[in-house]
């Protein structure tokens, strides 16, 4: 069970489309997996509850998924249980039934007096759910009346996971352990006294043990209904045996003698009752959060942290990605099209493929071991990825990919290009150069900033440029064999250079504080951004008009950078847009958080409808920059009206980490700065409060 914290994530708001006699944003489904909080099956149906987009039903083994959210609201889906012919959902807004295999929904939460709803399980004709510091309801006619049942559990208690066994219930809680009911709900005793941490985030039982994935502990396995607990950790990451592995463990499922555990390192599986593990092989990333876990015979499917669905069909001896109709809302770090075929590389789901009018996507991550897809680049038949590991080659258009790193050292890649056959990486510790296809790398740094990584790269006639962290832009007019500053007319201190296109004789680069222009080959820098006041992630063109992809949303320029307007039409307004691409008519833009969306240029070059005003109108909270981020990330929020303003930092298990900003704040657009110094890595949660109102959003920390 997934650690259900109710501000764990952000909650991305998903706005109906306007009528087509509208300018119009249209967000394109299946965009690079999706977050799988849970699974249930029942019969031939599987279903599929997710963090931003609903229910998926699969009738067919997993092979296509469709969306089953008619009377859901638009919230994450936290739990599913079967009970007999019904479905069961629960989630931030309580419990939904299904009498109709997820056809339509109708809440069900009279009686009951917390939410969200964590966990379900289903003992007879007893429904249980567990509750964010509400502890435990019951319900005997199918959740249409809910009864508490705390007797025993401590006030306000939060439950992540439920497991019946005969007739014992067991709950995990967080932080105050693990409890057992003999008496179907009536009372509960705790059954944690061996166990080193009270924080149980996932149960599972097989034939007489009790198996408890903890946070930060691994799994603890019990035989005498939870009396005492032991360690079965063998085999776990970086761990001895019988130490606990310091690794969260999400979700545990059973299948015939095998026991399978969903942590943030990856799947795992026993077959000698927890005493020693191993990791799954195959489609699995080996440091993929596994969130969700469901078994029927042979059929084991794994639900992922951004990255779909993976099936196994002989019992987790092989698993591939099963992720056709998955409409995901994943974070989208780059765009390309290659000939007519639109590529994808997402932050956590690797690279997806659209062939037709992207009304479907495929999986193209065949080969590839890291899913952070940070660059995509390509010449002639070659496509290059750069990921959190290394670049990876695809000669044939992303059907297999393979690693190409001799010489390179495994970090991040952020930026890739090309001049002639001579191929460009830019890495935290520089620049590197291939001439042979990426078959092998040598560091070309000479000139270059020691401790800035490049994080961008282009070509103009026979120059290259790289766009550094914190020291501006260098030119190489050899090669890379050498490199100068070219940073005539950038303010102080030097912003991060974040992007770059060629338009004709003119090189704009965007960066951490807005566009600027050289029309000198790089000698002389001018800002270019009136009208557009925020952070450039992303350029594309289509013909002389330039379009910028910011924290914002997206803007338009038609006369070469002089001036910019808004192309957003409300959807997009308030969305960080990492990469941008032209494909025949139609611009697509690649978010961080709500996919891939497009829109007719026909509509923006034509018409522009926003306006940008020196002053916000609307409270919004950005997504930080850099994210990932080491160890320092920044924040940006606007204010349309002075604010008693808050903004704390939170890990996923709801511990307060930081707070950044407390105090009275005037109206306008603020940044606020976030160290990262002493944390370990991992997901956390930034949460805004001002006036009335309040915003979360995910950022990583990766060292």
């Amino acid at each position: 069970m997934l650690i259900n914290l109710h501000f764990k994530f952000a909650l991305f708001l998903v706005i109906g489309l306007f009528s087509a006699v509208f300018p119009q944003w249209q967000q394109i489904s299946g965009s690079g997996g999706a977050d799988i909080r849970c699974l249930a099956i029942s019969d031939t149906n599987i279903f599929a509850g997710t963090n931003d987009n609903g229910i998926f039903l699969s009738t067919n083994n997993g092979l296509n998924w469709t969306a089953v959210n008619t009377g859901l609201p638009n919230n994450p889906i936290f739990a599913l249980a079967v009970c007999g012919t019904n479905i069961i959902a629960a989630g931030a807004s309580g419990v939904f039934l299904s009498t109709n295999n997820g056809t339509s929904w109708t809440a069900k939460n009279s009686g009951l007096t917390s939410t969200p709803v964590n966990a379900l399980v289903v003992n007879g004709a007893n429904i249980f759910a567990g509750t964010q510091d509400g502890g435990i309801f019951r319900s005997t006619n199918n959740g249409t009346k809910w009864t508490a049942v705390n007797t025993g559990i401590p006030t306000n208690s939060s439950v992540y996971s439920l497991a019946v066994h005969d007739s014992n219930i067991f709950a995990g809680t967080y932080g105050e352990g693990t409890f057992l009911s003999t008496n179907n709900g009536k009372s509960w005793t705790t059954v944690c006294r061996s166990l080193t941490t009270p924080c149980v985030f996932a149960l599972a039982t097989k034939d007489s043990t009790v198996f408890a994935g903890t946070m930060g502990d691994g799994i603890y396995r019990s035989t005498d209904n939870g009396k005492s607990w032991v360690v079965a950790n063998d085999g776990f990451p970086g761990n001895p045996t019988h130490i606990p592995a310091s690794t969260t463990v999400h979700a545990l499922t059973v299948s015939g003698e095998n026991i399978f555990a969903g942590t943030v390192d990856g799947l795992f599986v026993s077959s000698n009752n927890g005493t020693n593990w191993v990791a799954v092989k195959g489609d699995i990333n080996a440091n993929e959060t596994i969130d969700a876990l469901a078994a029927k015979g042979a059929n084991i499917f794994a639900g992922t942290y951004g990255g779909g669905i993976c099936r196994s069909t002989n019992n987790g001896t092989n698993w591939a990605r099963v992720n056709a109709g998955l409409f995901a809302m994943s974070a989208i770090n780059n765009l390309t099209v290659i000939d007519s075929t639109l590529f994808a590389g997402t932050v956590i789901g690797g690279v997806v493929l659209s062939n037709d009018s992207s009304t479907s996507w495929i999986d193209a991550n065949t080969g590839l071991t890291n899913f952070c897809i940070r660059a995509l680049a390509f010449t002639g038949k070659n496509i290059y990825a750069g990921t959190n590991s290394g670049v990876f080659l695809s000669t044939n258009n992303g059907t297999r990919w393979t690693t190409i790193n001799t010489g390179l050292t495994c970090t991040p890649v952020y930026a890739i290009t090309s001049l002639g056959t001579k191929i460009f990486a830019g890495k935290d510790s520089g620049a590197f150069l291939s001439t042979n296809n990426g078959a092998n790398w040598s560091a070309v740094n000479t000139g270059l900033p020691l401790n800035s990584p490049v994080l961008g790269l282009t070509v103009h006639s026979t120059n290259i440029f790289a766009g550094t962290f914190s020291e501006g832009i260098f030119r190489s007019t050899n090669n890379g064999t050498s490199w100068t500053p070219v940073n005539s007319g950038l303010p102080l201190p030097y912003p991060t250079i974040l992007a770059f296109v060629v338009s004709g004789t003119s090189i704009f680069a965007g960066t951490s504080g807005g566009v600027f222009l050289s029309t000198d080959d790089g000698l002389n820098w001018s800002a270019a951004h009136t009208g557009l006041g925020y952070a450039v992630r992303a350029f594309t063109l289509n013909g002389t008009n330039i379009f910028a992809g910011t924290t914002h949303g997206i803007f338009l320029s038609s006369n070469n950078g002089t001036s910019w307007k808004g192309v957003n039409t409300n959807i997009m307004a308030n969305t960080e847009v990492r990469a941008l691409a032209v494909r025949g008519t139609n611009l697509f833009a690649g978010t961080y958080g709500d996919g891939v969306w497009m829109r007719p240029l026909s509509e923006m070059i034509s018409r522009v409808e926003d306006k940008t005003d020196k002053m916000p109108s609307y409270f919004s909270l950005a997504q930080n920059y850099p994210n990932p981020f080491n160890p320092s990330t920044r924040i940006e929020y606007t204010l349309p009206v002075a604010s008693k303003t808050s903004v704390k930092v939170y890990s996923v298990t709801g511990e307060l980490v930081a707070t950044v900003v407390d105090g009275f704040q005037p109206a306008g657009t603020h940044t606020a700065a976030f160290s990262g110094e002493g944390l370990p890595s991992g997901l956390y949660i930034y949460r805004i409060n001002a006036g009335e109102f309040t915003q979360s959003r995910k950022m990583i920390l990766l060292k």
